[in-house]
């Protein structure tokens, strides 16, 4: 994770378009060789947010405190509905109506908490004290349009790998 995290940001964005790309891609008459598909370029665009959260979760202080147990939960809501999604309807998608739409809020609730909460992690450990929700928006916007985010989160990240560089050495 932190290899993807230390990448040239190009190389992040190659990874996640090609990955956006996967998540539109389409074998007709084959249902099931689409959802998979689809279910691995969602994976490839869901991995650097992840690895963010993960990497930069180090750098956080100590006295910040973080709970990471709710973000991985919804993480897994998330990709666990969209995967189940996607099977079932052999990668065309669904509609849910009544109380299935209660349950596909908190899903969508699921992936944006998925999205925000690396942006908190990231600017916790930029400026080494706990975010309120309106100072880390950008960076959550960043990362909710990935790949074009990437951009700008990745020098963010290599600023705090730089300067834990430099303390290590003094």
């Amino acid at each position: 994770m932190k290899n993807l995290v230390k990448a040239n940001p190009w190389v992040v964005f190659l990874m996640v378009t090609i990955g956006g790309g996967l998540v539109k891609f389409s074998v007709s008459d084959y249902p099931t060789t689409t959802a998979v598909i689809r279910i691995f370029g969602m994976a490839m665009c869901l991995a650097y947010p992840l690895s963010l959260q993960q990497v930069m979760q180090e750098y956080v202080p100590i006295k910040v405190p973080m709970k990471e147990n709710f973000y991985l939960l919804n993480g897994f809501v998330w990709f666990a509905a969209y995967s189940t999604v996607m099977v079932l309807s052999g990668g065309e998608g669904m509609v849910f109506t009544g109380w299935g739409l209660l349950l596909g809020l908190y899903v969508i609730f699921a992936y944006l908490y998925f999205l925000t909460y690396p942006a908190k992690v990231l600017w916790c450990a930029q400026r080494r004290r706990e975010a309120r929700i309106g100072e880390y928006y950008g960076d959550a916007l960043a990362l909710l349009f990935l790949p074009v985010g990437i951009w700008f989160l990745q020098p963010k990240v290599k600023r705090i790998l730089q300067r834990d560089l430099e303390e290590r050495d003094n």
